[in-house]
């Protein structure tokens, strides 16, 4: 029918669809036609295909609530199978749901105003803008999205795709995403996968990072992650490519070892995020070298189930485009707030880091307390729990301070009131906690030399 055009030349497969309707929808046909261009190109041999519109837009139309059933043909069964890069380029806007060039490229460039509005994104939109990088999308590459004021040439293009080169600068004037830098998204190698380092690949994937994306390191082959097209290894030593991002999820005590191995990366320039208690900046600047990038965090075991909330600093060299990247990384499992003072890490190894057990003891206290009054020590323990994670959830959700939450649970005069008499009391839970905090602390202090 003619709604899809391809042309050849200098191993540049272009793939042009052209206005299937007044609202240039999506339509059976049209899906069919770039179901067999894809095809074409997949088996054919160019080296990249530039999918582009002949009209100043290619939406699916912001009133189809539903794509038609051939998008799926065309787009996941296919583009996702693509090993060559496929580049989308556009005069104008993508709006709604323009799910043909979203999910299958590699990269999209636009040569003028790019308002792209996609639920999976979780991007913001700057005045009808949406400059900056996008890498959350769900397919085999995650895409790069360049709002670009100037010309991009197909090869320039192709070199971003393959890594071999950073984006072109936004044109001046323009506003960009808020991190400062380019933000490009590289490999990220994975160093330990035990309940932490698996926690975070999980919450990785689920926002979208592609498994080409990413490479995992663990020596243990009952840790090691089997998922299709993620390549995991026994050793870094294993892995010559240089990663964007390191990430460090092995036990303190065997980062010595680690890090002989991945100084080769901090020459490269790679930035490094610790997740290990008690390995300070400047231990990394001894194994790695001063002019390391290096990012240290804190998290924290509800991390397992994406609930977990993170602390992190950051090496002066660090940038700001690195350091949101790192953000986002840590942001994958739970909530991620930074300090510029290293010496913070300590109290908040001894708050957050280790406050999980504190919580888990109280469940155990409780429970114990129920048992000895009568209670059947499986109801007491059952009761306990719930009570923890469904007052958790209600802080949680709530607006109100934990303060305040409390004394909606107390009525005066009331069986509340008397037991916190006892817990609020000069010699009560209070001057416990601050014991243990500070014990926590100074071991932190300790740990870290």
């Amino acid at each position: 029918m003619g709604l899809v055009k391809v042309e050849s030349s200098e191993g540049i497969a272009t793939i042009t669809m052209t206005r299937a309707d007044k609202r240039n929808a999506l339509t059976q046909a049209l899906c069919d036609e770039l179901y067999e261009a894809y095809r074409g190109f997949e088996e054919g041999g160019d080296q990249v295909a530039i999918l582009q519109a002949d009209g100043p837009a290619f939406c699916v139309g912001a009133d189809l609530k539903e794509p038609p059933a051939a998008m799926w043909k065309a787009v996941p069964h296919v583009s996702h199978k693509l090993t060559k890069p496929v580049i989308a380029a556009t005069q104008g806007w993508v709006i709604g749901g323009a799910i043909c060039m979203v999910m299958t490229c590699d990269l999209m460039v636009s040569a003028d105003t790019t308002r792209f509005m996609y639920p999976e994104a979780k991007v913001g939109v700057f005045g009808g803008l949406m400059p900056g990088i996008v890498s959350r999308m769900p397919h085999k590459v995650a895409m790069e999205l360049l709002l670009l004021g100037e010309e991009i040439s197909v090869k320039r293009a192709y070199d971003v795709v393959a890594r071999k080169a950073p984006p072109p600068s936004a044109r001046s004037g323009r506003r960009n995403s808020g991190a400062g830098e380019d933000s490009t998204m590289g490999k990220l190698l994975l160093v330990g996968c035990g309940k932490m380092g698996g926690a975070l690949l999980e919450g990785w994937l689920a926002r979208g990072l592609s498994v080409a994306d990413a490479i995992v390191a663990e020596p243990v082959d009952a840790l090691r992650p089997n998922k299709p097209g993620l390549r995991a290894v026994a050793s870094t030593s294993e892995v010559s490519e240089t990663p964007e991002i390191v990430v460090l999820a092995v036990k303190p005590q065997s980062m010595d070892g680690v890090l002989a191995d991945l100084r080769r990366f901090a020459d490269e320039g790679s930035v490094f995020l610790s997740i290990a208690a008690g390995k300070t900046l400047k231990y990394f600047a001894a194994h790695l070298g001063t002019t390391a990038k290096v990012v240290r965090s804190m998290p924290n075991t509800p991390a397992a189930v994406r609930q977990g909330i993170s602390v992190a600093t950051a090496a002066k060299n660090v940038s700001a485009a690195e350091k949101k990247r790192c953000h986002e990384l840590l942001e994958a499992v739970g909530q991620v707030l930074w300090v510029d003072d290293e010496a913070l890490m300590d109290p908040v190894t001894a708050l957050s880091g280790s406050g999980p057990a504190y919580v888990f003891l109280l469940v155990e206290a409780m429970a114990a307390a129920g048992a000895k009054l009568g209670l059947a020590p499986d109801m007491a323990m059952q009761l306990a729990r719930a009570t923890v994670a469904g007052s958790g959830e209600l802080l949680k959700q709530s607006s109100e301070p934990a303060s305040q939450l409390r004394v909606n649970v107390t009525s005066p005069g009331g069986t509340t009131a008397e037991a916190l008499k006892i817990l609020m009391a000069a010699d009560g839970i209070q001057p416990v906690f601050d014991k243990a905090l500070a014990a926590a602390s100074r071991r932190s202090k300790e740990l870290a030399g």
